[in-house]
């Protein structure tokens, strides 16, 4: 069959047609304004999908032309398909009035993951009727039951310019599930899955230059493949032999002075591949950063060795060599999941300038294990995950264990027609080495098992082991009328430890948590929708200290205009801060306001854009955060799209840790500004051909004054809890004299700072046969560090263009082979 967007073969003449599509938006419940037809034929290895999109007005149809996978203001079809029959999982198709494709993945029944990818045809045109999308799915790209005749299957469309979001199975905005709300899709028995494996090798082949230089061009190369061997319709393994970072555009600029690090999301299609299989959160709510029992960015991570560049011959390796991966994943027809992950990591060196070579990074192991079991027609799901990591002996001098295990069980249930909800959740760790791995782990931001006042800890240098838990609960009503809420907690012991594997923030805590929601999704004369929420919490660590009590109040609505707006306020009563001194005795707490707001326009225009901002005010030693940041679209074109983000902060913090020399806590009066902006420009000429411009230029100044040790942190008086020191400045240094003899007790880095830093890239993409792509890519980074403190915004760009950057030229190919 010819996927020409047309529908005229006999073929789509023999199926019964399917309609009736209901509201979602903005009437729900009432029968769609605009009519939808569709037809489902299935192949011996493709499930092929026909719709007829009814307009009276098809020049008033919005086709955005935007590269794969981007979301736009367009006319879109999505097509949502259970091929499990769990009622959790969905693979999701969507294709727009332009032929732009889009999919993603449908998890738990209504969590969402853009980042899923599959290969399959779409072709669309627009007729004096409306519009028509035909579409053929390879059956190699979903996972399903040989057995199961049966599917849950969904249809959905939006028509851009009425913001009417109608479906075939009327989906409620009071219901609490998504993917349990599908309809069936019958006549399925016997097919077959497909290709047995696909196989895409890629190169990479470049060279980078320092700009206004006479360096001569660095070259760049790499070579790689990914496997995918299928050994039923619902099991596959995936194997990667170097596998390819694919991150054509680097992660953005960040200025981290906290004691925590920073996340960034997996970009590697290897380890994208039924990453709903390997999900494992150890966080709850929406108001922080992910945790994660597996954090797969761990692996190939940056080495861990840390040299003098002065001493290093070319470039220090910037990610450890994956030598290989393989990956089993599936789900059979009695409801069991599994997915089993191992990848090896290489021994790496850096060339030294003295004809040596020093390493910097262990081989190392790593394995994932997951396993779920659903019951009661998905309403309740068991599960279990375990990772580990073994390094060789060589660990030892980079203080890293060298055996790491991790592991966790889960249920998650749901009744009373998915209404009310039951989660809960038991997790473990285990970390063995040397003195000083285990060593570094107890005085890691997460543990700080050293803080002298905290007695419930043993802080001991001649451990080898460090063992932890946790645990996580949630019950509440989720759906169904306008009031919901919940009650949940979270503990993690002292000793809990997953970050060789995971990501993890902190350890040596137990919150207790309440949400209530009220919310109206019934049109009044002003508003569409809103909701509003209270949320309160208190949070205790293992040795009985209430560390902070909070809550807050916010908002959300949605005008007839579709404007969007939301504002919130809270209040922090942070008791103690066990973090603040890095490792030294918990700081008395100051309590905090907090405020909030977002303003956005309707996205339907040509120019549209949101503006939002924040602050927090501390009730003691003047301190205030303040973020402002707003982004502005315009539409030049229905292939052109350009946007500016900029962004700033304003951080008065009273309290900034500067030092520790010996049981003597610095601190500082910090002012750091940040200023920056993103900017993008997409060019697109096919649905499978664009060019996009991506540029950041960012520059953030901190300034240190009124230096003082916080020599008795818990005076409940906040000036009580500091003494003044004099200081004599440098150049790059402070010399503290702390009883003002006119003698310097000690001495520190300055640590004024003013970091300056451009990243940009150009690339063209090209997806020349289903699966294989072709990036041309020109990038272009530099960056400015300097310890005058001030922000000057002039001169901080007049250093920033005199720096030298460097400029990287690439050519990425790939080409899948199926069979």
């Amino acid at each position: 069959m010819v996927i020409d967007g047309l529908l005229d073969e006999a073929a789509w003449s023999a199926p019964a047609r399917a309609n009736g599509f209901v509201q979602r938006e903005p009437r729900q419940g009432q029968p769609a304004v605009f009519p939808t037809d569709f037809w489902v034929l299935r192949g011996e290895e493709d499930l092929y999908v026909g719709v007829r999109a009814h307009d009276p007005e098809p020049s008033k149809i919005r086709a955005l032309l935007t590269r794969r996978d981007q979301d736009s203001p367009s006319d879109w079809i999505w097509i949502n398909i259970d091929s499990l029959s769990d009622h959790r999982t969905a693979f999701s198709f969507a294709v727009s009035a332009a032929g732009v494709q889009r999919d993603y993945l449908l998890y738990d029944d209504v969590e969402y993951d853009d980042s899923w990818n599959a290969v399959w045809q779409s072709a669309v045109t627009i007729d004096s009727q409306g519009w028509i999308a035909e579409v053929r799915i390879p059956l190699s790209q979903l996972r399903f039951t040989k057995d199961s005749d049966r599917w849950g299957f969904q249809i959905g469309r939006l028509v851009q310019r009425a913001q009417e979001e109608s479906y075939w199975q009327p989906w409620s905005k009071n219901d609490a599930g998504r993917v349990s709300r599908f309809g069936l899709l019958d006549g399925l028995a016997t097919l077959k899955a497909g290709g047995t494996f696909e196989v895409v090798p890629y190169g990479i082949a470049g060279a980078s230059v320092a700009a206004n230089t006479q360096e001569p061009l660095t070259g760049r190369y790499n070579i790689g493949v990914d496997g995918r061997f299928r050994l039923s319709s619902d099991f596959a393994i995936s194997t990667s032999i170097n596998p390819d970072f694919g991150q054509v555009e680097a992660d953005p600029s960040d200025v981290n002075l906290t004691n925590s690090e920073t996340f960034f999301p997996e970009k590697r299609p290897f380890f994208l591949e039924g990453v709903d299989l390997f999900r494992f959160g150890l966080s709850q709510g929406d108001g922080g950063v992910a945790e994660e029992l597996f954090y797969s960015r761990r692996i190939g991570a940056p080495p861990h060795g840390d040299l003098d560049a002065a001493t290093v011959l070319g470039r220090a390796p910037e990610q450890s060599t994956i030598y290989g991966a393989v990956k089993l994943a599936g789900k059979t027809g009695g409801g069991w999941s599994l997915g089993l992950l191992n990848a090896t990591t290489a021994d790496e060196y850096a060339d030294l300038v003295d004809g040596g070579r020093e390493m910097v990074e262990p081989l190392t192991n790593y394995s994932v294990l997951s396993l779920r079991k659903d019951l009661d027609h998905g309403n309740t799901q068991l599960g279990a995950a375990a990772t580990a990591v073994h390094r060789t002996s060589d660990a030892a001098q980079f203080a890293l264990h060298e055996q790491a295990y991790a592991g966790g069980l889960s249920l998650d249930h749901r009744f009373w027609d998915n209404k009310w909800l039951v989660q809960a959740k038991t997790f473990g760790s285990a970390v063995f080495g040397s003195f000083a791995a285990v060593t570094a782990t107890q005085e890691a931001s997460q543990h700080y098992y050293q803080r002298p006042d905290a007695d419930h800890l043993h802080f001991d240098p001649k451990r080898t082991a460090l063992l932890g838990y946790g645990a996580q609960y949630l019950v509440g009503k989720v759906g169904g009328g306008p009031l919901r809420f919940g009650l949940g907690g979270d503990t993690r012991s002292p000793g809990f430890e997953v970050n060789d594997l995971g990501f993890q923030h902190s350890a040596d805590y137990a919150v207790q948590w309440l949400w209530l929601q009220y919310r109206n999704d019934e049109p009044g004369p002003v508003l569409r929708n809103w909701s509003a929420n209270f949320n309160g919490w208190t949070v205790l660590d293992y040795g009985g200290t209430n560390l902070s009590n909070g809550a807050n109040i916010n908002a959300c609505a949605r005008l007839l205009s579709y404007w969007d707006g939301s504002f919130g306020v809270s209040r922090n009563e942070d008791r103690w801060s066990t973090g603040t001194l890095r490792g030294g005795p918990a700081l008395r707490g100051v309590p905090s306001w907090g405020f909030w707001s977002e303003l956005g326009s309707d996205s339907r225009r040509a120019v549209h854009g949101n503006v939002s901002g924040s602050a927090r005010l501390y009730d003691e030693g003047d301190a205030q955060k303040w973020q402002l940041s707003a982004e502005l679209t315009f539409q030049a074109m229905s292939n052109l799209e350009l946007s500016i983000a900029p962004f700033w902060s304003r951080n008065l913090n009273d309290q900034q840790y500067v030092e520790s020399v010996g049981d003597r806590h610095l601190v500082a009066r910090m002012d750091q500004t940040t200023l920056g902006t993103t900017v993008r420009v997409n060019y697109t000429l096919s649905p499978t051909l664009s060019v996009e411009l991506y540029a950041q230029p960012l520059v953030s100044s901190g300034q240190y004054k009124d230096y003082r040790e916080a020599n008795r942190p818990r005076a409940r008086k906040y000036g009580d809890r500091f003494a003044t020191v004099h200081t004599t400045r440098a150049i790059d240094e402070i010399s503290i004299d702390r009883d003002d003899d006119g003698q310097t007790d000690y001495s520190i880095t300055k640590p004024d700072f003013n970091f300056r830093e451009l990243r940009s890239n150009l690339v063209l993409r090209w997806e020349y046969l289903p699966g294989s792509t072709l990036f041309l890519v020109w990038s272009h980074a530099r960056a400015n560090e300097a310890t005058q403190g001030r922000f000057d915004l002039d001169s901080d760009f007049e250093a920033l263009a005199d720096e030298t950057g460097e400029h990287v030229m690439m050519l990425k190919l790939s080409y899948r082979f199926e069979s």
